[in-house]
């Protein structure tokens, strides 16, 4: 083993990650598929690193110095990056997978600490596989109830549209009934009354305002207008005295 080597490994882990957080600042990290693409770029970049550390490394001191990195890197990409359940788990295992062919090939570690850090190992893949399904439910289950909202809201805008077309049409044919309506009368309020045409009634008294007037009698014979207009007490009161002595007083 060399350091060299070993800073060398460290320094091209610095860079991958000051990379993905480059590609993470990008507009075009928004979309779903290119963070996710991002994201299992750093930890595979992560652990072929780690894994490569390890392997140069002489045992026992690449369990105990470089072994450890794995879990981690494990744990933050099941834990903290909302992956998909089936993406995640393929990455658990691909490291098993990769850590298996090195130990056969290369004999990457002890006996002891080779199924040692595989049943840690297996552990942080079972629980982070199982974190991450549940949030991946959650997730679904969130957005199918946003759909359905935003259906609903759909549907209610379209009754309102339809409920305010509606009425326009409503209030248009009220408005159509009312101009094709009989015309009432002025004194009786009557419907079967058929006045004519209003006329100019004036005085020389009142001011020259239009009114209108009951031309025609109604049918019904207990309208008010059948009825005569009776003379007051007081109309009598102004008639001349004399009038009534004349027609006294005629053959």
């Amino acid at each position: 083993m060399r350091l060299a080597d070993i800073l060398a490994l460290r320094f091209a882990g610095v860079a991958l990650l000051i990379f993905v957080g480059a590609l993470v600042l990008r507009p075009s990290f928004r979309s779903h598929a290119t963070a996710h693409r991002v994201i299992l770029t750093g930890i595979y970049g992560l652990l072929c690193l780690i894994l490569t550390m390890v392997a140069i490394t002489p045992a026992p001191y690449n369990y105990t110095q470089y072994f450890i990195g794995l879990y981690l890197a494990l744990f933050f990409q099941f834990s903290f990056f909302y992956l998909r359940s089936r993406v995640a788990l393929t990455v658990g295992v691909v490291t098993m997978g990769a850590i298996f062919f090195l130990q056969i090939a290369i004999h990457l570690l002890n006996i002891k600490d080779f199924f040692a850090g595989l049943f840690y190992m297996f552990n942080v893949v079972i629980v982070g596989h199982g974190v991450c399904t549940h949030a991946e439910r959650v997730s679904r289950e969130r957005y199918s109830s946003e759909r359905a909202l935003a259906s609903l809201n759909d549907e209610l805008r379209t009754a309102n549209v339809s409920l305010g077309r509606k009425r326009t049409a409503s209030s248009k044919s009220r408005r159509r009934i009312r101009r094709t309506r009989p015309t009432r009368c002025s004194r009786c309020a009557s419907s079967r009354c058929s006045p004519r045409r209003p006329q100019a009634a004036r005085s020389p008294t009142s001011s020259p305002r239009r009114r209108t007037i009951c031309v025609s009698r109604c049918t019904r014979s207990t309208c008010s207008c059948r009825r005569r207009p009776r003379r007051s007490a007081t109309a009598n009161s102004l008639r001349p005295s004399g009038s009534s002595t004349n027609a006294g007083a005629r053959p």
